[in-house]
């Protein structure tokens, strides 16, 4: 029962139509998954971009498979461009910006903080801040380039990983 056409997001998808119907989705938690993590940075990169595509490039398909948690990434982008973009014409948007920044920067760091102290890893002190950035930038841009591909006329998104050529 999953869409064919979905290359990715058909498990939300079929979980979304399996409720909208007054279904229930059962987890369990006996199960047991094996996940293999993208193997660097460039890779994960990637791999949140097309993860952020099909968020909305869904909707292509008539599909709403997503929640609204998925778009909050894509307006955090749009906000703090927009505020900066702003910024040349009135200081007041660049300060907003430069805020929302700098906070998002000292949260980063503590979270980042406390993962290396509870793992005892003082590396992620460094990298994770690079981590969430690369996951909540690209995740937001990867969404709004989805939402332009669903205005393009055709399909133009062929995988998780890259363009139809």
């Amino acid at each position: 029962m999953y869409d064919e056409n979905l290359l990715s997001s058909s498990d939300l998808d079929l979980n979304q139509r399996i409720q909208a119907a007054g279904g229930r989705i059962l987890v369990v938690p006996d199960v047991i998954v094996n996940y293999t993590a993208d193997a660097n940075l460039r890779a994960f990169r990637r791999h949140v971009f097309a993860d952020g595509v099909w968020v909305s490039y869904v909707m292509k398909f008539g599909k709403r498979a997503w929640s609204w948690r998925h778009w909050v990434p894509a307006a955090f982008v749009l906000g703090l461009e927009g505020a900066l973009a702003l910024g040349a014409m009135n200081r007041w948007f660049l300060w907003m910006g430069l805020g929302v920044a700098v906070v998002y920067a000292a949260v980063s760091l503590a979270v980042s903080l406390q993962i290396a102290i509870r793992e005892r890893e003082p590396r992620y002190v460094l990298l994770l801040p690079v981590v969430f950035a690369v996951r909540h930038f690209v995740f937001g841009i990867g969404t709004l380039f989805g939402l332009l591909l669903v205005i393009v006329p055709g399909e133009h998104w062929k995988s998780r990983r890259g363009m139809k050529a």
